[in-house]
C-alpha cells in the first residue's frame, strides 16, 4: 500500500484485542526501518496521542469486530488533519459511515473457529512485507543493524541466516 510507504510516520491504533495487533504492527514496521508507533489509549488520554498526527503521516486503525466511538474519532481527526487513514474491520456496514481513506474488509470470524485477530494479523504482516519489498535495500540495512545491536546485547553471535547485502 503506497500510502504507508510514502508516509513519514505510521501510527497503528487498536483497542481491546486490537491493541496487541497495533503494538505488533508498529514494532514490525520499525524493524523494517519505518518510523511507526502504536496508540492504544481510550477516553481523554487518546487526545494526547492524536495531537501528534501530522498531514504527512498515516494511521492504520485495527477494529476487528466493531467500531467503538474512539475509532470514529481517530478517523475523523486523520481526515481533518489531512493524514491518510486505513481501517481494518469486519464491520464493513459501519465502516461506510466513517471517514476512513481506505477500508480493508476482514472476513467474518464470528461464525467459524477462527479467532477475530487471525485475519488482521495476516493482513498486517502482508502490509509489512509489501513495505519491505518496496524499500528492500533500506529494510535489509535496518535489519542488519538491529541484529548487530542484538549481538552486542547478548554478547554472542546470533544464530541467524545472513541477509543479502543492500
Amino acid at each position: 500500500m503506497d500510502v504507508l510507504n510514502e508516509a513519514e510516520h505510521v501510527w497503528a491504533y487498536g483497542i481491546g484485542p486490537g491493541a496487541a495487533l497495533a503494538d505488533q504492527f508498529a514494532l514490525s514496521l520499525r524493524r523494517a526501518g519505518k518510523a511507526s508507533d502504536a496508540w492504544t489509549a481510550t477516553g481523554f488520554r487518546l487526545a494526547d496521542d492524536l495531537l501528534r498526527l501530522q498531514p504527512a503521516h498515516a494511521v492504520v486503525v485495527i477494529a476487528p469486530l466493531r467500531l467503538f466511538r474512539e475509532i470514529g474519532i481517530v478517523l475523523d481527526h486523520a481526515h481533518r488533519t489531512g493524514a491518510h487513514s486505513v481501517l481494518l474491520t469486519e464491520a464493513t456496514d459501519e465502516a461506510k459511515d466513517t471517514r476512513a481513506g481506505t477500508v480493508l474488509p476482514l472476513p467474518d470470524s464470528t461464525e467459524g473457529a477462527a479467532n477475530e485477530l487471525l485475519a488482521p494479523l495476516a493482513l498486517l504482516h502482508a502490509l509489512v512485507l509489501q513495505l519491505v519489498t518496496a524499500q528492500h535495500a533500506s529494510a535489509v540495512d535496518h535489519y542488519q543493524r538491529l541484529n548487530t545491536l542484538r549481538t552486542e546485547i547478548t554478547g554472542t553471535e546470533l544464530d541467524l541466516s545472513r541477509l543479502p547485502e543492500p
